[in-house]
């Protein structure tokens, strides 16, 4: 007890200073044990310890090298996806393209056919009232149906504009 009063009648700041040090030095003296226990084959607590910390950061450093290969494995089956979907998606429009063109084709075959066929009915309806010079209400607005129809086929600049259309407007309407 008497230390203890000597040491605080000596002042705080230097009790403090002392324990610190005294702190300090029994570290030292521990490490120097433990370094002396090492040089002769001796085992501790802290250099088991020690021991142990080491090979768990070997093992998490395998670990992270195995991820990242893992991720790097990954990464470049991500890419030849990536790439796959980019050959599909461009065989998927070729293809589009291709059907598109088809449909296409196929209307304007579909077209030319009914014009075709709606020319022929005009041409018929033409021949008839072109003789009589004369048509009803339901007879004219049939026939320009019918021009109506060819001309959203797609028939321009025939016959039925050149001939037909100009000479219904001279016919007699009775009714």
């Amino acid at each position: 007890m008497s230390y203890i009063t000597a040491l605080i009648d000596n002042g705080i700041t230097h009790t403090v200073i002392l324990i610190f040090a005294l702190l300090f030095a029994v570290q030292e003296i521990l490490k120097l044990a433990d370094w002396t226990a090492g040089r002769f084959g001796i085992e501790t607590k802290w250099s088991l310890k020690e021991k142990s910390q080491a090979q768990m950061l070997t093992e998490h450093d395998k670990m992270l090298t195995g991820i990242s290969s893992g991720l790097q494995k990954t990464n470049e089956e991500i890419n030849c996806l990536t790439s796959r979907m980019k050959e599909l998606r461009e065989l998927i429009e070729k293809n589009d393209h291709e059907n598109r063109l088809f449909h296409l084709e196929i209307q304007r075959k579909n077209d030319a056919n009914k014009r075709a066929e709606l020319k022929d009915r005009i041409g018929q309806s033409y021949r008839y009232y072109h003789t009589l010079k004369e048509w009803n209400r339901m007879e004219k607005e049939a026939f320009y149906d019918l021009v109506k129809d060819y001309e959203l086929h797609g028939g321009e600049n025939s016959f039925v504009h050149e001939k037909c259309v100009p000479e219904s407007y001279t016919w007699e309407l009775t009714d």
